[in-house]
C-alpha cells in the first residue's frame, strides 16, 4: 500500500499513488494537489490507522496526531452554534442590564 503524508500528517492510504503534474494521483480520478507531499510504500500499515488521525515518519512509524480533531456530524454543529447563540444572547443582556444601570447612575447625579 502507499501512503501520502504531507507535513508529517497521513492524507491519504491508497493502493495507487503517483506523481502527476499539478500533485499526486491517489485513483478515482482524485489528485492530491500538493507537489510537497511524500509517498511512502508500505507493506504492513495497522489497522487502526486513519487519513488525518495518524502521523508517519520513516524514523516513528504510525503515531497518533495530536493534533486531530474528529469531523462533527451537522446535528452536533447546529447544537454547538445554539449553544453559542444562547451564549451571546446572555453576554448581550448582560451588557445591556449593565448599560441601563450606568444610565441610571447617570441619572441619578444630574438630579
Amino acid at each position: 500500500m502507499k501512503v501520502v503524508v504531507q507535513n508529517g500528517v497521513v492524507v491519504a492510504i491508497t493502493e495507487i499513488a503517483e506523481i502527476v503534474s499539478g500533485g499526486i494521483y491517489i485513483g478515482n480520478n482524485t489528485i492530491f494537489g500538493d507537489p510537497n507531499a511524500k509517498i511512502y510504500e508500505i507493506a504492513d500499515i495497522p489497522p487502526q490507522v486513519k487519513p488525518m488521525e495518524y502521523l508517519y515518519s520513516d524514523e516513528e512509524g504510525f503515531i497518533l496526531n495530536p493534533d486531530y480533531v474528529p469531523p462533527t456530524t451537522v446535528e452536533e454543529q447546529m447544537k454547538s452554534v445554539r449553544e453559542e447563540i444562547a451564549n451571546l444572547q446572555r453576554i448581550v443582556k448582560r451588557m445591556n442590564d449593565d448599560q441601563l444601570a450606568f444610565m441610571e447612575d447617570i441619572l441619578s447625579m444630574l438630579q
